[in-house]
């Protein structure tokens, strides 16, 4: 397995679908970084976990809401349905990069869609952890499971998408090429491979 394009491929994964899902990349890179001990990684101009972001943006002064956010258990209800869809994107975003990885055919196991210990043993437990703690703050713990492989299952489903898998592919041939890619990079790819599609259709 080529490792460095395996790096490439996951970190492109995240940063296309987490554009597409209206969250803005910063910068992808699929450079190693000894002190945060990632091989690559995606940076995006929100928070990772989305209440942060959430609360800044409606309760900025309200102490107390930040505490509760900051906590996980923001499910205040005047703005629930919000924050359940920006916390499923994060959801998405964060398995992207394992799953493109493994659609590439440069993971060295089977993808499950539990909430197994496969994935830490691919060298993904930071992504499965990081999912796993959103959808904590989301479901009830009975149901953790079964939304986690929805969520594996629906980001599958993105990525087998022809100009999404384009794109994928065209983002780390860049990373390939250079050190790091732009967040305004990353869109300027997928633009052009949705022209192309719509020029072939």
């Amino acid at each position: 397995m080529d490792a460095r394009r395996a790096v490439a491929v996951h970190e492109a994964g995240h940063a296309v679908v987490t554009s597409l899902l209206g969250l803005s990349v910063r910068r992808v890179t699929a450079q190693s970084d000894a002190e945060a001990a990632n091989l690559g990684c995606c940076t995006f101009r929100t928070p990772l976990r989305p209440w942060e972001s959430f609360v800044r943006e409606t309760a900025p002064n309200n102490a107390e809401e930040w505490a509760r956010a900051a906590r996980g258990a923001a499910l205040w209800p005047a703005h629930e349905a919000r924050w359940r869809q920006l916390a499923t994107r994060h959801v998405r975003s964060t398995l992207a990069g394992p799953l493109a990885q493994h659609r590439a055919g440069l993971a060295t196991v089977e993808v499950d869609t539990s909430c197994a210990a496969e994935w830490d043993d691919a060298g993904w437990g930071s992504d499965r952890r990081a999912a796993v703690d959103l959808l904590c703050a989301l479901e009830t713990d009975d149901r953790i499971g079964e939304a986690f492989g929805c969520a594996v299952r629906e980001t599958q489903a993105l990525l087998a998408q022809p100009i999404i898998w384009r794109a994928v592919e065209a983002v780390a041939s860049a990373l390939a090429r250079r050190a790091a890619v732009s967040g305004r990079a990353v869109r300027a790819i997928i633009r052009q491979r949705a022209g192309e599609s719509n020029a072939d259709a």
